[in-house]
């Protein structure tokens, strides 16, 4: 098991690394100039040209490259806001908190409603709980979030001025942008809890549990849904990176200050380093998520236990046979018979030759 964790880690370090050269080559190529951006509407061409000197950006592809991965992954260093003047790193580092929160947050309303709707559903197969559900889901699928976000604010703030639309300065200020980004989740997630259950229920040894009389709650906690969630766990993993996806939309639609927000207003203002940053600092969140869900799905699923700890057993296996066998051959090689030396597998010595070897000839036994 020990083997399967390395990999994933060195997977998920393969991944950071891939985000931040994939996002610093598109903003490398991308159309436009940030030193005219930022230079005033009367700056001359040898204003502008100084403006890239000091940014950096006179210098070739390969070497602004190299210094931005070399101050990211060794140095950890992201560099200095080109908008704001502060250092992103610590912009980051601040604004994050409140991200995770938002994402944490949407996760635990998705998996708390959604498995218990899709148990329901696939326990009352083709009754009005089921229809509803499909119906809903159906639904609350096809919104999109940003379209749902805006209807929540419309008729909870400007209408019934029940909760706040912006803002982290109460706890209400969290239910409208997590019920926006979890919707959708619940639904996803209560239609592959239903096709779980519902491949479990058909199983013989239900039937069996319930033949014996057991009831119908201990039948769904002990033995159903066990074995059921297994592909719930593989598809939370992709609704996890769902909501940290989610959270920059939404983070701009309910102005929260979090790393959303700061990525979305630096794409307004070609400040380059807060987007390279913000979205190496996502992608490194969203890597960790999934680690976490790649290590309860192998410690959840038996076949990978199983896998690695065959393995294990080969590797133990053969080492102990090769110790095995050598010492075998020097205990074979040990024993001697008259002088000469014998192994166990060696063909058995004529009576004849045993009595010439003891010095004399073999007597009838008559």
């Amino acid at each position: 098991m020990l083997k399967y964790i390395l990999q994933r880690i060195l997977l998920m370090v393969f991944v950071i690394v891939g985000a931040a050269f994939l996002i610093f080559t598109v903003m490398y190529f991308v159309p436009g100039d940030p030193a005219q951006v930022m230079s005033s509407a009367d700056a001359t061409p040898a204003d502008i040209a100084a403006k890239r000197a000091e940014l950096g950006l006179d210098q070739p592809y390969l070497i602004q490259l190299g210094r931005f991965m070399y101050n990211a992954f060794v140095k950890f260093d992201l560099g200095n806001s080109w908008a704001r003047g502060t250092s992103v790193m610590s912009s980051l580092l601040e604004r994050l908190p409140r991200t995770f929160l938002l994402g944490f947050l949407m996760i635990v309303v998705t998996v708390v409603v959604g498995i218990p709707v899709g148990i329901g559903a696939a326990i009352h197969r083709g009754g009005w709980q089921d229809r509803s559900l499909m119906v809903m889901s159906m639904v609350f699928i096809s919104v999109p979030e940003f379209w749902l976000a805006l209807l929540l604010i419309i008729a909870f703030s400007l209408n019934l001025g029940w909760l706040p639309s912006f803002g982290i300065e109460s706890w209400q200020c969290y239910i409208l942008p997590v019920i926006s980004g979890a919707v959708a989740g619940i639904a996803n997630l209560a239609r592959q809890s239903r096709a779980s259950v519902l491949e479990v229920v058909r199983a013989d040894y239900i039937t069996t549990a319930r033949a014996k009389g057991m009831k119908e709650q201990l039948v769904i906690y002990k033995h159903m849904l066990p074995n059921a969630l297994i592909p719930i766990i593989t598809i939370s993993g992709s609704l996890f990176t769902r909501c940290v996806g989610g959270t920059v939309v939404l983070e701009k639609i309910f102005s929260f200050p979090g790393v959303g927000l700061y990525m979305t207003d630096s794409i307004g203002m070609r400040d380059y380093p807060a987007i390279r940053g913000s979205v190496v600092v996502l992608a490194a969140f969203t890597a960790l998520l999934m680690l976490i869900v790649d290590l309860a799905y192998g410690f959840a699923d038996p076949q990978i236990k199983a896998q690695y700890a065959d393995s294990t057993k080969r590797k133990g296996h053969g080492r102990g046979h090769g110790r095995g066998h050598g010492h075998g051959h020097g205990r074979g090689r040990r024993r001697s018979f008259g002088g000469k030396e014998q192994h166990h597998d060696a063909a058995p010595v004529p009576d004849e030759e045993r009595s010439r070897a003891n010095g004399g000839e073999e007597k009838d036994s008559w």
